[in-house]
């Protein structure tokens, strides 16, 4: 059994780093796909002031923490799930 060298630590240091960075990419190009889509939904409150996706800009995007671009993608797809007529059921077996 050979060991890790630090090259090739380095290396695979190196790709996830180059993996994270596309995968933050693709969520705020998803954060804005959806506040583009979806400008009127409120995605949180101060005070009595409904803050919408519209006021989310492209420059906020693509500067946002990517825990709250990931929180504001998930309030948009809750909202579009509660606005979807249909549901899911769950059928009983045990019946």
């Amino acid at each position: 059994m050979t060991r890790t060298t630090g090259t090739e630590y380095r290396k695979q240091l190196q790709d996830l780093k180059e993996k994270t960075n596309a995968l933050e990419a693709r969520i705020k190009n998803r954060l804005l796909e959806l506040t583009k889509q979806n400008p009127d939904v409120v995605i949180s409150r101060i005070g009595d002031t409904n803050i919408k996706a519209k006021s989310v800009s492209e420059l906020y995007a693509n500067n946002a923490d990517i825990n709250t671009a990931l929180e504001i993608i998930e309030t948009i797809e809750k909202w579009l799930a509660d606005k979807h007529p249909h549901v899911q059921l769950s059928i009983d077996y045990n019946s």
